[in-house]
């Protein structure tokens, strides 16, 4: 199932997103209840949660906007997430342990109380380049490429 458009589904108590493959749109899952994302692949464009029970992203590869995971103390890794075409924001997901399968952040990398530290990125994402030295956050970050820019990413 594919949704064009915004899905808000903020403060609602649904627990999953079951079979949606795809969101063209914005994805608000603020506040609510939800703790799978289902069959959920890409959102085409932003999705913004706070303070869920989500354990795992599941099949989730692609946000085209900002992804913001705000104090989901059961999210313990990023799994197939691979591309955040925005920041990404991982404010008090204490518990998170991993960045997954994720190449990608074209915006800022946001680990402030999160389990992620600036020495697991050096050891497991060394591919990372910075732009800058800020510890968290930086213009892009893509494995393979020079700190000269970004480069066209494929869409």
């Amino acid at each position: 199932m594919i949704i064009n458009g915004n899905l808000n589904l903020k403060g609602s108590s649904i627990e999953s997103l079951g079979n949606l493959k795809e969101v063209n749109g914005n994805l608000d899952l603020w506040h609510s209840k939800a703790i799978s994302f289902g069959k959920l692949e890409r959102v085409n464009g932003g999705c913004f949660i706070d303070e869920s029970n989500i354990m795992t992203l599941n099949k989730l590869k692609i946000v085209k906007g900002d992804f913001s995971l705000v104090n989901c103390k059961n999210l313990i890794s990023l799994g197939d997430l691979q591309i955040v075409y925005g920041h990404l924001n991982l404010i008090g997901c204490e518990n998170l342990k991993s960045l997954g399968k994720l190449k990608s952040v074209i915006g800022k990398l946001v680990i402030f109380g999160s389990g992620i530290t600036e020495d697991y990125i050096k050891k497991e994402k060394p591919c990372f380049h910075r732009m800058n030295n800020e510890v968290l956050g930086v213009s892009w970050w893509r494995c393979g490429e020079s700190n000269s820019g970004p480069k066209k990413v494929p869409q």
